[in-house]
């Protein structure tokens, strides 16, 4: 079992040693320990790993109470699938650590481990570190082990996909493809689903594009008749190099249990701190907030919010990403974070309630309503020419309903 490891980041086209992370677990007391290396810290060109949490300093740093692993570290690994297929390969406990380090080379962000510090990055397998796997999967190798995945059937398309490694957070199945000349993240269909789950994302993307949202490139395909949705990595450069990322949870500093101080205001609060560019990232961050709110994506927590490294230890809002309609149970419509006078209640008039805090006037605000508000208004025409069927808009009027 792996409890510590050296961290590499992608600076000036290579991979760079910059520290030392360990993973202690004393019962049900779990923390970690970060220090840079040394020859790290003297070069011109050094970043934070975790602005937060992680300055850059010549010194031990320990996780604070509540916080087992270091949010920047805890970034560049698996989430809800990404664990599955590792509890799956492993068939064994492993540490929080090494759920980490066992991601392959396509894992979020531009940060690595490794046994040592000279050999570069590896992953850490069932018999200890291994070299990364070199080439990508076919989407139809994908699909295939997806589905073999959640029927837990051992078959040699699963080891396969298994063997390359998860390397992404977030609960759906997915993997980093080669498509187009470039590196996209593959989200696919499962038989499970009860609605087509990657064309309904692929539709409200597209509708948060026409909304002028920061959006990277999308595309839709079906593979072995299996609904495939494909967004270009906004964190790999055109030769396909890592970029550095962060989600809102680091930028802010907020542990991950501490979901209750999740809001809106934390992440304008990173951004005024942060940013080079920040009238313009709160102005996209608030016109995000009202995407959500007009087709009721509730899944907009810390981790589905993101940074992208500017330069000289400053980071910029990142595209947009992971936007989907929820469906509405109850008559209450509230998103995941507090965002106004009246906490997470899904209206626009909430929003407009402290847009003050986005640097917005009034007027401003109400300008960035209207339009997105209009835009959302023939959702059901445009998500039928995406071909979301029938059956599936029903599903989701609910969602789309006003909520002024």
């Amino acid at each position: 079992m792996i409890d510590e490891a050296f961290v590499y980041i992608f600076l000036a086209g290579d991979w760079v040693p910059c520290g030392f992370v360990q993973f202690h677990e004393e019962g049900r007391f779990a923390y970690s320990e970060f220090r840079y290396g040394k020859k790290y810290l003297e070069r011109e060109d050094k970043l934070s790993i975790d602005p937060a949490h992680l300055p850059l300093l010549d010194k031990t740093f320990q996780t604070e109470e509540g916080m087992y692993i270091f949010n920047g570290v805890r970034d560049a690994g698996p989430d809800k699938w990404g664990r599955y297929l590792l509890d799956k390969k492993f068939d064994r406990g492993i540490s929080e650590l090494e759920y980490i380090a066992s991601v392959g080379p396509d894992r979020v962000g531009a940060i690595a481990f490794g046994p040592n510090a000279t050999d570069g990055p590896r992953k850490s397998g069932t018999n200890g570190w291994e070299p990364y796997v070199g080439r990508r999967l076919s989407l139809e190798i994908c699909v295939d082990g997806v589905e073999d995945a959640i029927k837990n059937e051992s078959t040699e398309k699963l080891k396969t996909y298994l063997d390359y490694g998860p390397s992404l957070g977030g609960a759906r199945p997915k993997a980093t493809v080669d498509w187009k000349n470039s590196s996209y993240l593959a989200k696919f269909s499962i038989s499970l689903d009860e609605k087509d789950e990657p064309l309904i994302e692929y539709a409200t993307m597209k509708l948060a594009k026409s909304c002028g949202l920061n959006v990277p490139k999308l595309d839709y395909v079906t593979v072995l008749n299996k609904s495939v949705y494909l967004i270009e990595r906004f964190d790999r450069d055109k030769k396909g190099n890592p970029i550095p990322f962060i989600s809102a949870l680091s930028a802010t500093g907020l542990a991950e249990n501490d979901y209750q101080d999740w809001s809106y205001f934390k992440i304008c609060d990173a951004i005024k701190k942060l940013s080079p560019t920040p009238k313009e990232d709160l102005k996209e961050l608030f016109s995000r907030l009202v995407f959500n709110i007009c087709v009721y994506n509730n899944d907009d927590h810390m981790r589905n919010h993101g940074f992208l490294y500017a330069d000289n230890n400053q980071w910029s809002l990142s595209p947009l990403y992971d936007v989907v309609p929820g469906i509405i149970s109850t008559s209450t419509y509230a998103l995941a974070m507090t965002f106004g006078d009246e906490g997470k209640k899904a209206s626009i008039q909430n929003a407009r309630s402290r847009c003050g805090d986005f640097s917005l006037e009034k007027d401003d605000a109400q300008e960035i309503v209207n339009k997105i508000s209009k835009k959302v208004k023939n959702w059901e025409k445009r998500f039928s020419l995406e071909g979301v069927k029938a059956n599936d808009i029903g599903r989701l009027r609910n969602s789309f309903k006003e909520k002024e």
